[in-house]
């Protein structure tokens, strides 16, 4: 498999896993359902999921060198209406 195809597909999964959580959280869909129609293993599996974006997105974001690239690219950043 090419670096392109397993990028890709990474990029997939997350957007899946982004999409179920929105779902879920947003939409107060449930879990047994997302899992079913989103191609999971399980409810089980899903909420294994969710839970370690969640953790990995609050250890990258408490990390110094992350949220100093976070102010930097926001000050670099217009935005317009």
């Amino acid at each position: 498999m090419s670096h392109f195809t397993i990028k890709l597909r990474q990029i997939l999964h997350k957007t899946r896993d982004e999409w179920a959580k929105f779902a879920i959280r947003e939409m107060e869909i449930s879990p047994n359902t997302i899992a079913k129609f989103y191609g999971y293993k399980s409810s089980c599996d899903l909420e294994q999921i969710l839970k370690q974006d969640e953790n990995d997105a609050n250890s990258d974001i408490c990390s110094t060198p992350c949220a100093r690239s976070l102010t930097s690219d926001v000050s670099k950043t217009t935005i317009f209406d």
